[in-house]
């Protein structure tokens, strides 16, 4: 049975207590634009943000990309280099949980979906995802996790998506490395932001923080990123970039210090371990 019938990326229902049944939708969303700048005004105005901010870190989404900031990025440009390495993740039962992007091995020959843990830590029953961009639509699943460092590898299937204007063409990352100090940008799907990445820019604080994160069990963090961007709901998972276009990290939770990302080598391990798996089930 296909949880979405005839697809369509607005009845997509974000994970939420509010009323819903299983073929439509919490809400039909409102235009982008007004989307957008209701969500960059509601921040705002509730002044989430520091006041020793080091650049301006305010949600834009892609057509707000082109306001000034400070962060020293083109963000118009960014945006267009990697919006389609990065997807939204929705669960078997039509709600969306999360964020990824799309990561292969150094040689190419292993790819895949990374996000967070926690967006995948259902049953073994459920193991099944799919992987949004637009109107594209792509069935994946669950190979590996990292309760560790709060990661999971997916893998997508062959199997077509009904009612989906085709599959996504997978873009991987470019893997690099985070600086302190330097500015970086996100690239990911808020809760109201169903058809487009959201970008975000700020700056690194710190890359070897220990913090107590809050998602799901609370523990302390291996060495992880600190920046001032703002991981909003349904960004986790969500890509962290630096101002080359080069992933530097992985959103995980947003909590006093700030923004907690992880390194993204955790992401390289997590591919490298499975290729290693998938070359050990052939011998």
């Amino acid at each position: 049975m296909d949880v979405f019938g005839n697809f369509d990326s607005n009845s997509v229902r974000q994970k939420t207590d509010a009323p819903s049944d299983k073929t439509g939708g919490v809400f039909n969303p409102p235009e982008e634009d007004a989307v957008a700048e209701s969500l960059l005004l509601e921040l705002e105005n509730r002044k989430k943000y520091p006041s020793n901010l080091s650049c301006d870190r305010r949600p834009q989404a892609p057509n707000l990309a082109e306001l000034e900031n400070t962060c020293g990025i083109d963000l118009t440009q960014k945006y267009n280099e990697v919006k389609d390495s990065t997807m939204k993740i929705v669960n078997h039962e039509g709600e969306a949980v999360g964020s990824g992007f799309a990561a292969c091995t150094d040689d190419g020959s292993v790819c895949g979906v990374v996000t967070n843990f926690h967006v995948v830590r259902i049953g073994p029953a459920d193991k099944e995802f799919y992987f949004l961009q637009g109107d594209k639509a792509t069935k994946g699943h669950v190979v590996k996790k990292d309760r560790e460092n709060d990661l999971a590898l997916l893998v997508p299937d062959d199997e077509p998506v009904k009612g989906a204007s085709g599959p996504i063409v997978f873009k991987p990352v470019k893997f690099g490395e985070a600086k302190k100090n330097e500015s970086a940008f996100t690239s990911c799907f808020p809760t109201l932001q169903l058809n487009e990445p959201f970008v975000n820019s700020g700056k690194v604080h710190d890359t070897e923080a220990r913090v107590l994160v809050a998602v799901g069990t609370p523990m302390l963090s291996p060495p992880s990123i600190i920046s001032d961007q703002r991981n909003i709901g349904g960004c986790s998972g969500g890509a962290n970039f630096n101002a080359e276009g080069e992933l530097i990290g992985i959103l995980r939770a947003d909590g006093q210090e700030g923004t907690v990302t992880i390194k993204s080598k955790h992401a390289q391990n997590l591919l490298r371990d499975y290729k290693q798996e998938l070359a050990e089930k052939q011998r």
